[in-house]
């Protein structure tokens, strides 16, 4: 037996008061899974991105502005007392894009590449969120589906090389439905709900008429809470959505009173009455279809 005064030395005695459970705990490998659902996840957002990016950058600025890009352009080279009295009379709902390509143009130039140059990383952005809510709804392979499928229509390659707004809207457009759907799955955090209304607030900034998203995004959130099909959420969600997303327009309510003021030197050179309803309700549809 052990001599008198003897005592095991500390890993030995950790050893002996280790069960069987412990031993398993501590020389667990680590889950190989879990890096590579992270690593799957990155690729279904960066595949659909780097495409987008690649399709719009191609031949971006080998064609002179047209149309309402020279538009753009002048507004954005304009002297500053100009600029103020654009916007005071003629643009005030484009005011925030303009501003921001005004900024944009002093570090970057007013060639045709660095204007458009917005536009095409803003389509980039929007087809890894594309990819991203798909994934969320459905799975990993269809939104990286989705994002693909995005990533190849004309119309994204064509707007991302455009130094208009366009691509911007359909970038917050795409986050603000993202965010919602992570609101509807967990309503309670109160970040969630200013992040959906912060990217309603940027949606309106970048295009008002873009805002007609929000019936869309109200009508899933009866539908979530009526049916339930798949996600669970509380009694609360539609008034914290409906909350959020009255902040997040509140902060725009002042480009819609300049623009209401401005109509008849913008809706005014569009057409007639018959013509801009049916422009409303086309808008309408496709918002509600998109989202």
């Amino acid at each position: 037996g052990p001599t008198r005064g003897w005592r095991p030395a500390p890993g030995r005695a950790l050893a002996r008061t280790m069960t069987a459970p412990d031993v398993a705990v501590a020389h667990r490998p680590a889950d190989p899974s879990k890096d590579s659902g992270w690593r799957q996840r990155v690729a279904t957002v960066l595949g659909p991105t780097i495409l987008t990016w690649a399709l719009c950058a191609y031949g971006l600025g080998s064609s002179q502005f047209r149309g309402d890009e020279l538009c753009t352009w002048w507004a954005a080279t304009l002297p500053e007392e100009s600029f103020r009295r654009l916007v005071g009379h003629v643009d005030a709902v484009l005011a925030p894009y303009y501003l921001a390509m005004r900024w944009w143009i002093r570090g970057f130039g007013d060639s045709e590449a660095a204007m458009r140059a917005p536009s095409a990383m803003a389509m980039g952005v929007c087809a890894g969120l594309v990819a991203s809510l798909g994934t969320r709804l459905v799975g990993r392979r269809v939104g990286l589906r989705a994002g693909l499928v995005f990533a190849l229509l004309p119309i994204v390659s064509r707007y991302g090389q455009e130094a208009r707004p366009y691509a911007l809207a359909a970038m917050f457009a795409t986050l603000s439905s993202l965010l919602l759907l992570r609101l509807l799955e967990r309503p309670g955090p109160f970040a969630r709900a200013a992040c959906y209304a912060a990217a309603l607030t940027g949606l309106g900034l970048t295009h008002l008429l873009a805002l007609l998203v929000l019936p869309a995004h109200l009508a899933c959130c009866v539908r979530f809470t009526r049916d339930r099909p798949f996600l669970v959420i509380d009694r609360r969600t539609f008034p914290r959505v409906a909350l959020a997303a009255g902040v997040g327009v509140g902060f725009v309510l002042l480009l819609v009173f300049a623009g209401a003021r401005q109509r008849s030197a913008q809706i005014g050179r569009g057409g007639s009455l018959p013509e801009l309803v049916g422009l409303a309700s086309r808008s309408i549809s496709h918002a509600t279809l998109g989202a």
